[in-house]
């Protein structure tokens, strides 16, 4: 795992195709979802029309927020620890996989009523969040060359609308095998699909990379610091070690503060008139 953090890599025809996978999520993972769950809640687990609206339109509310709060955690998360060992982006991918299993729960008639099937859609819907917020900036991750960053698309895209066709025939062959009024053939619908996107994520995360953030501890950091230490020593400005930068704010605002200490004089020498 962590030999995928740092490196770049040749991208060949399995890693289009590893990467491509992620498409499946798109077009596979909220179809039948959407179009079912609806239905079944206020048929199957007698909940209200309401409640089951609610249930699907609060989803909605859930992603216009979490999506750009998922960008912001994503793009730091490098300086953590586990961002480190795992990826900052696919580490969001690889812990969606579990939250997966939500799917076929919802699919389970049971008298717990709306909290249980709210909560089951929303970390459904979570699940969903981390994985479309960190796919797409995977390809600026893995090649800084646009073919190949086309290429990628290209197989997401192929992959989704793939799973667009085996989705409109799994829900055919659930419904005509164990009948459209029979409860149980939701439940096996939403496990297949669960497993096909949890296999897919998971090939997603074997076949991708990242490269080191810059404000991550890279080699490339540590001689960035090293050297504004060094202009600061020459300059007689000590810096207490604790306060050295330790995440990317951190080392922005030292940057910001180092120029302005370097350039100062400089500005002030070319501001000021000269004494006559």
């Amino acid at each position: 795992m962590t030999n995928k953090i740092g490196k770049k890599r040749k991208i060949t025809f399995w890693t289009r195709l590893g990467f491509g996978m992620g498409g499946m999520l798109n077009s596979g993972a909220l179809t039948f979802t959407h179009s079912y769950m609806v239905l079944f809640l206020s048929t199957e687990c007698g909940l209200s029309a309401g409640e089951a609206a609610l249930i699907s339109s609060f989803a909605i509310y859930v992603n216009a927020i979490l999506c750009p709060l998922m960008g912001f955690v994503a793009d730091n998360f490098y300086a953590t620890k586990i961002g480190r060992i795992f990826g900052r982006r696919r580490f969001w991918i690889l812990l969606a996989i579990p939250m997966m299993i939500a799917e076929p729960l919802i699919f389970v008639a049971t008298p717990f009523g709306f909290p249980y099937y709210f909560v089951l859609y929303l970390i459904y819907n979570v699940a969903y969040t981390f994985c479309t917020a960190n796919l797409s900036p995977l390809t600026i991750e893995m090649t800084d060359d646009f073919k190949e960053r086309t290429y990628l698309t290209g197989y997401k895209h192929l992959f989704g609308n793939a799973a667009g066709f085996l989705m409109a025939a799994l829900v055919g062959f659930g419904f005509g095998t164990f009948g459209e009024t029979n409860p149980f053939s939701y439940f096996i619908i939403a496990t297949i699909n669960a497993s096909v996107m949890a296999i897919s994520l998971l090939c997603v995360y074997l076949s991708t990379w990242e490269h080191t953030p810059r404000g991550g501890r890279s080699g490339e950091d540590r001689e960035r610091r090293r050297g504004y230490q060094e202009v600061l020593h020459r300059r007689n400005l000590h810096l207490p070690q604790q306060v050295l930068p330790q995440g990317p704010v951190r080392t922005g605002l030292h940057e910001a503060r180092c120029c302005l200490l370097v350039c100062l004089p400089v500005l002030l020498h070319r501001l000021l008139p000269a004494d006559s």
